[in-house]
């Protein structure tokens, strides 16, 4: 899945202002995290360094749906 794709799901989709994602991760900004994710990843195209930011957003989304 594209980064294009990630975020337009997230626009189409709006997560909660606050959920779990696992049982030791809460996120408390949603927003936040989503737009700070992407903007990392957008600053940083194919650097493998970076790829935990991408399966967070993931998993986000895993969650949401």
């Amino acid at each position: 899945m594209t980064l294009d794709h990630i975020e337009q799901w997230f626009k189409d989709n709006p997560p909660p202002k606050k959920i779990k994602v696992s049982r030791f991760e809460m996120i408390t900004d949603t927003d936040k995290f989503i737009k700070n994710h992407i903007r990392t990843l957008r600053a940083n195209p194919g650097n493998r360094t970076f790829i935990p930011y991408y399966e967070r957003l993931i998993q986000l989304k895993k969650v949401c749906e």
